[in-house]
């Protein structure tokens, strides 16, 4: 799947169009895929503070789960109130997750998670 933090900036700060697209032919040699030329223009979003951070360690091993990785940041006793804070299931993965649940997570982190963190730079114990 290339559903990822790319993906994600991408959609959450640009307005994204198909501007051309183009069939193998446009090419030498001919590949097997249909390519297009996309457009990014900055919609105006600003992402919010920890949002890479809360991104990176989301996806940071991509099968495992949302609690699971996020431990990374979150000390083990703190992980479930900043995700349920977010309004996220424990249980999910990164990928199952849209921009928009990001930006709970990420705020929630900003709360929440940020603070107990500091106090416990392990995070996981």
């Amino acid at each position: 799947m290339n559903y990822g933090p790319l993906s994600i900036v991408s959609r959450y700060l640009f307005d994204i169009s198909t501007e051309l697209k183009l069939s193998p032919a446009a090419y030498y040699p001919e590949p097997s895929v249909h390519s297009c030329v996309l457009k990014f223009e900055r919609n105006g979003s600003e992402l919010p503070p920890n949002f890479i951070k809360v991104l990176r360690a989301a996806f940071a091993m991509r099968r495992k789960t949302l609690r699971n990785n996020m431990l990374q940041l979150i000390p083990k006793n703190n992980v479930d109130e900043v995700i349920a804070d977010a309004g996220l299931l424990p249980t999910v993965r990164a990928e199952e997750l849209a921009a928009a649940d990001f930006v709970r997570l990420a705020d929630s982190y900003n709360r929440y998670g940020n603070k107990v963190s500091e106090a416990d730079p392990t995070c996981a114990e």
